[in-house]
């Protein structure tokens, strides 16, 4: 019951409910209070924060679709697009705006004019609904406050979404216009979601000069441990694969897979194994906290979560050594039960 409850109140609509009810109960009982003038006045600036959010993240989107770009992910506090479905309840912390992209290698390398306007996609949407609201606003004779804090709302995000610091769609333009790295990695990703390749292609391309971000060299190691893992004799090639990258994510996920053939080739875990695992939060999805799970509990209920948990994981070489893990393991469990 208290699961239920917590995972209810982390969820987006808790809050969306709980904003709606406060607006809506501040609206009917104001008289004139100043506390419910100011708490109507906050509630609606956030439903337009919300909203201005879900405008920028929908301009990423067509952007993208004019490049011919398939997308991956796309998240906003209503919801959440992935592997063509929308998810309508998810985590609040997942709720931010934000869109993935990726482009098939049948479809070309990602060029550098395409790419510039799916950044820039966003901000070009707040602009066209500033010129929209304000033309309406104008229009309009009696005074309606809600269109003027959608106004304003759009403005910030354009201002706190064009300045350059690190994530921010100003930063990936300056990147993209200084130098080839960004558009190395873009084109790294997208490659990780193209399953068109296979990861032969993925270790081919990303073992030479074409592409040299870390995040090549990361998804090529992933590429590797997949392959392997699909033969039930090279646990301790992947165990002894070696990974030294700069983002502390991508080399402990490395890390996680390592122990995991670890684990499935019956070697003892250590004492900074375990600890590793038990450091294994959200940041790293849902899939590898379930397969963290059953490590460290061994209860097979968890290996059937994550079957039917498949659906969240749209990066087709890291779901591949997944799947191999868990007919590993299944193997493993009918020999042990016979």
């Amino acid at each position: 019951m208290c699961f239920i409850l917590k995972s209810f109140i982390s969820s987006n609509w808790f809050w969306i409910i709980i904003i709606s009810i406060t607006l809506f109960f501040a609206v009917l009982v104001n008289n004139g209070q100043i506390f419910l003038t100011y708490l109507i006045t906050i509630t609606q600036l956030i439903v337009a924060l919300f909203l201005t959010v879900t405008f920028h993240e929908i301009g990423h989107v067509l952007a993208g679709k004019l490049q011919g770009y398939k997308v991956v992910l796309v998240t906003t506090v209503f919801g959440m697009y992935l592997n063509n479905k929308w998810l309508w309840n998810i985590p609040i912390s997942s709720a931010a705006g934000y869109t993935l992209v990726s482009k098939s290698r049948l479809k070309g390398k990602v060029k550098k004019k395409e790419l510039f306007f799916f950044y820039i996609g966003g901000i070009l949407a707040n602009i066209t609904l500033i010129i929209i609201f304000s033309f309406v606003d104008f229009m309009i004779i009696t005074d309606f406050p809600f269109l003027t804090y959608l106004i304003f709302c759009n403005y910030i995000i354009i201002l706190v979404t064009a300045i350059p610091f690190e994530g921010t769609d100003g930063m990936r333009v300056l990147k993209l216009l200084k130098n080839e790295n960004e558009l190395l990695y873009f084109q790294a990703v997208s490659d990780s979601f193209d399953t068109s390749l296979s990861s032969e292609d993925i270790i081919s391309i990303h073992s030479t000069n074409e592409l040299s971000s870390e995040y090549s060299h990361f998804i090529s190691t992933l590429a590797a441990i997949e392959k392997l893992s699909a033969d039930q004799n090279n646990y301790q090639d992947i165990i002894s694969i070696t990974s030294n990258f700069d983002d502390k994510l991508l080399d402990n996920i490395i890390i996680f897979y390592k122990i995991c053939f670890k684990f499935l080739d019956n070697q003892a875990l250590t004492e900074d194994d375990y600890k590793f695992l038990k450091d294994v939060n959200d940041d790293y999805g849902v899939i590898i906290i379930l397969m963290k799970s059953y490590i460290l509990t061994k209860n097979k209920e968890y290996i059937e979560e994550i079957k039917s948990n498949m659906f969240f994981s749209n990066d087709f070489i890291q779901k591949n050594i997944i799947l191999n893990m868990i007919n590993i393991l299944e193997n493993s469990l009918s020999k042990t039960s016979n």
